[in-house]
């Protein structure tokens, strides 16, 4: 086969990373499986991290394969939704009402393009690390009877919210022995995100003069970037049994901006508004920005045995807080400064079973649960939401000697609190906020692969040694 195959492969990877947008949420760790058997499995691997996919959940896996491979997976058809229970609301002016956001969740989620020859590996990998994106709008128009003659009010409230978070990296992998594998990953992690909510009011009268507008725009878009290391351990001795640990660093961010801003339009009779539809602009300011991901940890264990495969994973989040911007104070409600993460365990398990010759079938159950603080019962302020996710996984593959494939569905579904302003008037003074419910639900068909492009001469090296490991 032609050398230059293998080394194609990595430049593949980078271009369709560089290429692939990605909406993220740095509050939630399993959002998404890597590798046809993670994918199938619940993400239940760490202990069974013999496929190119391992570089992110145990990237000592990487040492237990043969030649190079390229594996990636696409999401084909998918479909989120969200709802926030009494979200559309102005205090005092008409009953709350529900509002929702939904739309496809259909993007890749991870490339990668290994080589093994002898005891080492090397991969380069690009993932998409999370997805989640919303934009919540809705429009209300009530009779009402107000003072000044006013019998209608108009409300509109829209909420968008949009992320990128791209993490490549490079992985190096080393088999000590027989039974031990060490590997160790680090990642560039770019990141983007931005916030627009715009809240408006109108109390309309026959009169003209009796209109009264408010409305309240606030903006903030940010860019970081990154690094974070991941080190791993794999254990497979002779028997059904195997188990590995991976750990991550936090994140050291690097570089980071952000650029924020508010504009009030205002008419009416209010205390100190005057009829002549002031506007009242902050103009958008400039100031350095990070985020840093959390630290975690992954362990995991596995049993092989006529054809079937059984495992499980444990993950564990560490607390972690910090301030996003360098900034004394900001338009109100607009952003979350003070970031916190708290200590949040996860679990996975799955299954792997011969449907038919060649046709492995595989199931697995996860959980999704936030980082993210609770939100309290009166929040003084604004909150990122909390909702913990419970999610299922089921695929069915073809293994070929150099070719593989799989599809199937995963469902992730959960319920929590966000937090919302009571009251657009108080916006521009003293906010005031209270604790909403929040759903949420999502479902996706997916299609893995991977391709074997391993050498004549990598298999004969490894047929060597194996020979001399069974040597007396």
């Amino acid at each position: 086969m032609n050398r230059a195959v293998p080394l194609a492969l990595p430049l593949l990877a980078l271009w369709l990373g560089r290429a692939t947008p990605a909406r993220a949420d740095e509050f939630h760790f399993e959002d998404f499986r890597y590798g046809q058997r993670a994918l199938g499995m619940g993400g239940a691997v760490t202990g069974l991290a013999v496929e190119p996919g391992a570089a992110w959940y145990n990237p000592a896996g990487l040492a237990r394969l043969e030649g190079a491979e390229f594996s990636g997976a696409l999401t084909f058809v998918g479909f989120e939704s969200y709802t926030l229970r009494s979200g559309l609301r102005d205090e005092g002016y008409f009953q709350p009402e529900d509002m929702t956001a939904s739309g496809a969740a259909a993007e890749p989620s991870y490339v990668v393009a290994s080589a093994t020859l002898g005891r080492h590996a090397l991969a380069l990998t690009t993932f998409l690390a999370s997805d989640r994106s919303l934009g919540f709008s809705g429009r209300v128009a009530k009779p009402f009877d107000a003072p000044g003659g006013r019998d209608e009010v108009r409300f509109t409230l829209s909420d968008d919210r949009s992320a990128r978070q791209l993490m490549r990296g490079i992985t190096y992998a080393f088999r000590a022995s027989g039974a031990w594998a060490l590997g160790v990953s680090a990642y560039w992690v770019a990141q983007t995100r931005s916030r627009r909510l715009r809240r408006s009011r109108l109390l309309q009268g026959s009169d003209p003069a009796s209109v009264m507008f408010l409305d309240l725009t606030t903006e903030e878009r940010t860019s970081t970037d990154s690094v974070q290391g991941r080190l791993g351990v794999l254990w497979t001795p002779a028997g059904p049994w195997s188990a590995g640990v991976a750990c991550t660093s936090p994140s050291v961010p690097l570089a980071g901006q952000a650029t924020y801003g508010q504009i009030l339009a205002d008419s009416g009779d209010r205390a100190g508004v005057t009829d002549a539809l002031p506007t009242y602009v902050n103009a958008p300011q400039k100031a350095e920005a990070q985020t840093v991901l959390p630290g975690h940890c992954r362990v995991g264990g596995a049993w092989q045995g006529a054809g079937w495969t059984v495992s499980a994973d444990l993950s564990v989040v560490l607390p972690m807080r910090y301030q996003r911007f360098n900034v004394a104070d900001g338009p109100a409600g607009l952003y979350l400064n003070d970031v916190t993460h708290e200590l949040t365990v996860n679990a996975a398990v799955g299954v792997e079973f011969p449907f038919a010759a060649r046709w492995p079938m595989r199931a697995g159950l996860f959980t999704n649960r936030t980082s993210a603080p609770s939100v309290p019962a009166l929040p003084k302020g604004f909150y990122e939401p909390h909702v913990d996710r419970y999610g299922a996984t089921w695929s069915m593959g073809y293994l070929g000697d150099k070719r593989s494939i799989n599809f199937g569905l995963e469902a992730q579904m959960g319920a929590g609190h966000s937090t919302a302003s009571a009251s657009l008037e108080r916006l521009d003074g003293e906010a005031a906020y209270i604790r909403l419910e929040r759903e949420e639900w999502r479902v996706v068909f997916f299609v893995a692969g991977a391709a074997a492009f391993a050498s004549s001469a990598s298999r004969e090296l490894l047929d060597l040694e194996r020979l001399e490991q069974r040597a007396p």
